[in-house]
């Protein structure tokens, strides 16, 4: 799940960060995504103790690197619905993971179980933005209704 979450704060990221500034040469070629992720985490790596980019632990490896070539290629389409659909229910769930204590990049699990539809239902009857199954949601005492 944390590899779900590291793939789509990149892809995030990636897409609401500023373009990269014109190269005049043409024979320069600009950093591809990879290679700018690569420098972010290195650059953070240098950076002191206090600087932060993520509230939970990060790994970028190979597999990682894979899915974030997917979305960019096959799955672009239903990242950019997902990233859509985002801008709706991302302050609400900030908010509430604030409240809680809970670190912010939990909210990247919503598109990564339901890419960020109410009414998502699983193969496995998992239900809702979260994909909860019955017993899971009871576990947490959540109430079951139609």
């Amino acid at each position: 799940m944390l590899r779900w979450i590291v793939i789509f704060f990149f892809l995030t990221q990636s897409v609401l960060a500023a373009t990269p500034p014109a190269i005049a040469a043409k024979s320069v070629k600009a950093p591809t995504l990879k290679e700018r992720l690569e420098e972010r985490l290195k650059s953070s790596q240098r950076a002191n103790s206090h600087s932060v980019i993520f509230d939970l632990p990060v790994t970028y490896n190979a597999r990682v690197s894979h899915w974030i070539q997917f979305f960019q290629t096959r799955g672009k389409r239903w990242f950019r619905e997902w990233l859509e659909r985002s801008t709706k229910y991302m302050p609400a769930i900030h908010k509430e993971l604030r409240a809680a204590n809970l670190p912010q990049d939990l909210a990247f699990m919503v598109m990564i179980e339901s890419g960020f539809e109410p009414n998502a239902v699983s193969h496995a009857a998992a239900v809702g933005p979260w994909q909860f199954i019955q017993a899971t949601g009871n576990r947490y005492g959540l109430q079951t209704t139609w």
